[in-house]
This record gives C-alpha cells, sequence and structure tokens, in this order.
C-alpha cells in the first residue's frame, strides 16, 4: 500500500496449514499437530491497510474478482474459501533443482 503497487494477494483459505495437515494425513497415518489456524477477519485485516477486498467462495467466483481487482491498478486482497479437500498445488509447480 505504500507504494501503491497494484499487487494482488490472494489467500486461500481453509482455516488450516492445509498443505502441512494434508501431509501429516497422508505420510504419517493421519497424525495431525499443529495444522489448525485461528485466521485474522481479512476483511478488516485488508482494510486497516486500506486495501480494497474481496472474497470468493469457488474458482467460477475467483476470476470475476480477480479480474476486478487487477482492474483497479492498485493493491488488493482476495479471500477465497477453500474446503480441507483442496487440491495439493505442489506437483503442478515447477521448482528448480538445486545443489547442495
Amino acid at each position: 500500500m505504500r507504494f501503491d503497487i497494484g499487487v494482488v494477494a490472494v489467500v486461500f483459505n481453509n482455516n488450516a496449514l492445509g498443505n502441512v495437515r494434508r501431509t501429516q494425513r497422508e505420510t504419517f497415518g493421519g497424525r495431525l499437530i499443529a495444522s489448525d489456524l485461528n485466521n485474522p477477519d481479512f476483511r478488516t485485516f485488508a482494510g486497516s491497510f486500506g486495501m480494497p477486498y474481496w472474497a470468493a467462495d469457488s474458482a467460477l467466483s475467483l476470476e470475476p474478482v480477480l479480474r476486478s481487482a487487477i482492474s483497479t491498478g492498485r493493491p488488493a486482497f482476495i479471500e477465497v474459501a477453500v474446503e480441507e479437500s483442496f487440491p495439493n498445488p505442489f506437483p503442478h509447480m515447477f521448482f528448480r533443482k538445486v545443489r547442495g
């Protein structure tokens, strides 16, 4: 907000550390620890910075909201409510190999 850069922050909110929880379920026999979150009210949080806020509840509703946020040319915040069964994004990401 300080520099008025048109960056749109998108938070996929499942009220948990979803990827950590999925790994715990799949790798450690469902034993869950420290993966629940008590999130802030993101609307109020964004508003405290004077940042426009949008909410979406599905992939279909995200597209028009994202277009609106981008069209402002200003910083914006979008919260997308998702279920715990939200797909694992990591297989779709490209990670550069790093020599160690």
